[in-house]
């Protein structure tokens, strides 16, 4: 089961167990599931159980980009920031996972965890949303944030992909975004036309098809 629905913020303190030394009874759940995608946001849930409430993680990057667009963005890496560094880092070493630089990787569980950066930058945390994998909650960058970044890679690195992914989300999501703030967001960033581009293109879709 996945859903989003809520702010980061509701989530409760008392959803952080102190677990004992190794892997979670929950890595059970982990192995017995089979789609690649589901077994990397069910590990981002497990983290957010077991750390503590200023460390929970947060999905972006691209693995933020295959939540809203239900999979289509190919990434293999569990990309996430985290507040509290060597919190997670003792936490994934305890579960089998090997560090290099700002990667943790377990070859056994096939799974490459990312972070790298400690917070949002540029983001409202307040626009966060709250996603539930089997049974267990974590959160993930908003959708007008993660539009907000990758069209800053489209417009000032010219990374077409970056552009072609942003589209993607408005189209999977522009009824339910909030264009006043991403159009603010945009202003600050410099890429507004090109927001305004790919809004034109979504809103003319969307009148073909009614």
């Amino acid at each position: 089961m996945l859903y989003s629905h809520n702010p980061m913020q509701d989530i409760p303190a008392s959803a952080n167990p102190q677990g004992p030394p190794g892997p979670p009874p929950e890595f059970e759940t982990l192995k017995s599931i089979s789609e690649p995608f589901m077994r990397r946001m069910y590990l981002v849930a497990v983290l957010t159980r077991y750390l503590s409430a200023q460390g929970r993680p947060i999905v972006v990057g691209g693995h933020a980009v295959e939540y809203y667009t239900l999979g289509q963005y190919p990434t293999g890496d569990v990309d996430i920031v985290c507040a509290r560094r060597r919190e997670l880092d003792a936490l994934l070493t305890a579960w089998g996972f090997t560090r290099e630089g700002r990667h943790w990787r377990n070859d056994s569980l096939q799974l490459y965890i990312e972070a790298p950066a400690e917070s949002l930058e540029g983001a409202d945390p307040a626009r966060v949303v709250e996603v539930e994998v089997e049974g267990l909650r974590l959160s993930v960058v908003g959708p007008e944030d993660l539009i907000a970044d990758r069209l800053n890679g489209y417009v000032h690195w010219q990374y077409s992909e970056d552009g072609f992914w942003a589209e993607q989300i408005i189209r999977g999501h522009g009824e339910a975004l909030d264009w006043e703030y991403l159009g603010c967001r945009c202003a600050q960033d410099e890429t507004v036309q090109a927001l305004q581009q790919m809004k034109n293109r979504w809103e003319a879709e969307r009148g073909q098809g009614s």
